[in-house]
């Protein structure tokens, strides 16, 4: 179970609120690099959740649990909700109707805020409230389905971040001071 680790090349830290994590609790990945002399990493935070097992021959096992530290979803009570959830509806829907979403991206405005952008195939751009209606009723948290949800839909492709990529979700609740989290 998990990947067995190159003990060799890399050390591997999982750590729980900056201590390490017991073998097999799930911590906040770390890695540093032991054969790499042209850009050596020393304790790199990943930005990965997962757990970590030393094995009795020595070497490690890793498995990776859902989600990276960054991505979750917070609800009005604090529990936070792997932002991985919101992957089932974009699935279900494009099984449903032959892939029809090309990109999406939800943004948490607020506590019960959220924003789904949804780049769809030009013939569905009418369909926004089916499209709703199929996003909320695949969601399995009900706080989410309880939630307030505005959707954007498009046929273009969003324009990416410097780095060319698109996070698929984004916290932009305001902190407080005004900042935003995220």
């Amino acid at each position: 179970e998990g990947f067995r680790c190159f003990d060799s090349n890399v050390f591997l830290e999982c750590l729980s609120d900056g201590l390490p994590a017991a073998d097999g609790e799930e911590g906040d990945l770390y890695a540093t690099t032991l054969t790499n002399r042209a850009m050596p990493l020393i304790r790199y935070r990943t930005g990965d959740r997962g757990r970590l097992w030393r094995q009795a021959d020595g070497s490690t096992r890793l498995e990776l649990t859902l989600g990276r530290t960054s991505d979750f979803i917070v609800t009005p009570g604090g529990r936070r909700i792997n932002a991985y959830v919101l992957l089932r509806p974009v699935d279900m829907i494009n099984q449903r109707m032959g892939e029809i979403i090309r990109q999406f991206q939800v943004i948490q405005e607020g506590p019960r805020q959220f924003r789904c952008r949804l780049a769809v195939k030009e013939a569905y751009r009418g369909w926004s409230d089916t499209l709703r209606e199929l996003f909320i009723e695949n969601l399995r948290e009900d706080e989410l389905k309880e939630a307030d949800w505005t959707f954007d839909i498009a046929s273009h492709l969003f324009p990416a971040d410097r780095t060319g990529k698109l996070a698929f979700f984004l916290d932009r609740r305001p902190a407080e001071g005004g900042e935003l989290h995220g």
